[in-house]
């Protein structure tokens, strides 16, 4: 009679945690979103970094639709509110499977501690249609499993996790214990590997500290700032077939000039930008091989960089 009992116990429980699962998709990648980041050394109670993502704006690739992904420093000696020490860079892209209940990330130029997700290319970051006992080791935020062995989900359920009732998978096994949450990511933060090393004073050595969904952030300075008032970012690199050429122009500025040139300054093609923030594709099938530089100018300012054709 006791098995029986605890069996159905035990049912009752998955069921729970597999109705909690069905449950409306909560997503994640919504305009002024803010995750903000705490990294401590081993043997610190005080953070030596902290970063804050933020997300705002839609962009297409391959005909899919990403939010962009900003990243910018913040104080780490002080209380909320924090002040940023660096300005916004365009950091990533990501886009989310509200049906299959994915979210995908394209790193840009990310500049972070502890994360294995290769940049310029697509990595499924988060699967939330996972159940109990599947491993999650195809994830670029849980440690390569030649080094830590599988990690698994060991339960699931709802949870009330920084004032929004939201989904959870808790997960271990090998070198990584934490939680995944709909609507916000990890307990790691966004793109961050969930690691735990060993530490005397402080459970993670990378992890989420705040996190708020709207643009009234009372956690940080300047929350209506928009990202740098003038970015370009240019992939893939090197490229093959095309280039997409994302921008945003500075403020009170519509349109600039995107030039390209070979490698002996000669000018290739030139693209007029009409538009304050967009996406230009530039066919390079028919190009030849080699080193190219491409220029955004924008009335006195410019952005610059190298391209390669192969």
């Amino acid at each position: 009679m006791k098995k029986s009992v605890t069996f159905l116990v035990l049912l009752v429980a998955l069921l729970a945690s597999t109705t909690a699962i069905a449950q409306a998709y909560r997503p994640m990648l919504v305009d002024s979103v803010r995750w903000i980041v705490r990294y401590d050394e081993i043997d610190y109670f005080l953070p030596v970094k902290r970063w804050e993502y933020y997300a705002l704006g839609d962009t297409l690739v391959d005909g899919k639709e990403y939010k962009r992904v900003y990243l910018r420093y913040l104080e780490t000696n002080q209380s909320p509110p924090f002040e940023p020490t660096s300005p916004y860079i365009l950091a990533a892209l990501m886009r989310e499977d509200t049906i299959a209940r994915q979210v995908f990330g394209i790193p840009l130029q990310l500049d972070y501690l502890q994360t294995s997700c290769p940049e310029m290319e697509e990595t499924l970051l988060y699967d939330f249609d996972l159940m109990i006992g599947d491993t999650v080791n195809h994830l670029c935020i849980v440690p390569d499993t030649d080094f830590c062995g599988e990690t698994y989900i060991v339960s699931a359920g709802n949870v009330f996790f920084y004032g929004i009732n939201t989904k959870y998978f808790e997960v271990d096994g090998g070198c990584t214990y934490g939680a995944f949450y709909e609507g916000i990511g990890s307990d790691h933060g966004l793109f961050e590997e969930m690691f735990t090393p060993v530490k005397s004073s402080a459970p993670w050595s990378v992890r989420l500290e705040y996190y708020c969904p709207t643009s009234d952030c009372p956690f940080v300075v300047g929350t209506t700032e928009t990202a740098d008032p003038q970015v370009l970012v240019v992939y893939p690199n090197p490229a093959s077939s095309w280039v997409a050429f994302d921008f945003t122009l500075p403020v009170h500025m519509n349109e600039a000039v995107l030039q390209i040139t070979d490698a002996q300054g000669r000018n290739v093609v030139s693209f007029a930008l009409k538009v304050k923030q967009g996406q230009q594709i530039w066919d390079i099938r028919e190009v030849k091989k080699g080193t190219y530089f491409y220029n955004l100018k924008a009335n006195k300012q410019s952005k610059s960089g190298k391209l390669i054709i192969n």
